[in-house]
């Protein structure tokens, strides 16, 4: 009970904040209409924000199109040069001589 007493007198002596001051119509029709027009602002910037965001996108997949296809490109012409290479080392190759007959190797 004490204890009860006692938390009402510190809830009781704890200053209480004046409420503010009640706002004229006119007073908050202008607030209404800045927080309005801030909205409307900070809308209108992160729509420039997307677009530039989507321009920066569509640049960077037509650059990683390039990419890719300049990349099957060079793999196209590896093939083609690696298969000149084989060929080249074939033709190089020595042929092999036939084992010699039985004949020649009893003399």
């Amino acid at each position: 009970m004490i204890l009860l007493f006692a938390a009402l007198l510190a809830a009781e002596a704890t200053p209480v904040k004046p409420l503010p001051p009640a706002l004229a119509p006119s007073a908050m029709c202008e607030e209404l209409k800045r927080n309005a027009r801030e909205r409307r602002d900070e809308r209108a910037k992160v729509a420039a924000e997307r677009a530039q965001l989507e321009q920066k996108k569509k640049e960077l997949e037509a650059l990683a199109a390039d990419i890719d296809k300049q990349r099957a490109a060079l793999r196209e012409e590896t093939e083609k040069l690696q298969a000149l290479v084989d060929r080249d080392a074939a033709a190089r190759k020595p042929k092999r001589k036939p084992p010699p007959s039985r004949k020649q190797a009893s003399r």
